[in-house]
């Protein structure tokens, strides 16, 4: 579950979920390697060496790191909520100049997303599951990552990306633009 990119309490406190667990990845320490779990007490507890040894050991290199928990502090500041309405304004206005993109090309494609994060799927269907996300042509996936490789533009090799903070509407058309040829690309005889 990607947490602090959608809402400070996550997608849990968005959708009134109360877990017993929750993990949190990179974005607790500003992009640095870090993880963090946090759940219920009666859960917590068996990691507590109050009173004795814990009932789970609980080590690891990269616990207590200061540095990354300086960068981490320092991302939870500026994560502010006109910062969550800023990357919301931007994730949307990605997402639908995308889906005019797609719909003009007419691709057998969409983008979904919510808040900063967006994925291509290379598929007309309806996604309800991770099945119906399957791309057409398998292919499509990976041509599409290189080909905004190429354009200087970074998501992962199935099509997920984000927006940050320090974006702004230039960067969106940007990648809209950079899209635009990966898929004339695509359009011409040899896909070259």
């Amino acid at each position: 579950m990607i947490t602090f990119r959608l809402a400070p309490g996550g997608m849990q406190s968005l959708v009134g979920v109360t877990p017993d667990l929750t993990t949190f990845g990179k974005i607790i320490g500003g992009g640095l390697p870090v993880g963090a779990l946090g759940g219920r007490a009666d859960i917590m507890a068996v990691f507590d060496p109050r009173g004795g040894k814990p009932r789970v050991s609980h080590g690891g290199t990269f616990n207590s790191n200061p540095v990354t928990m300086a960068a981490g502090l320092a991302t939870l500041k500026a994560l502010a909520p006109e910062a969550y309405a800023h990357l919301e304004r931007l994730g949307e206005r990605l997402r639908e100049r995308v889906r005019k993109l797609l719909r003009a090309r007419h691709e057998k494609a969409q983008i979904t997303g919510l808040g900063s994060l967006f994925c291509l799927h290379w598929t007309p269907k309806r996604i309800v599951d991770y099945r119906s996300s399957r791309p057409l042509d398998p292919d499509r996936p990976v041509r599409t990552y290189i080909g905004l490789l190429n354009e200087g533009i970074l998501l992962t090799q199935r099509g997920m990306g984000a927006v940050s903070v320090p974006m702004g509407d230039a960067e969106i058309e940007r990648f809209v633009a950079a899209l635009g040829r990966v898929l004339d690309g695509e359009s011409r005889p040899g896909g070259d």
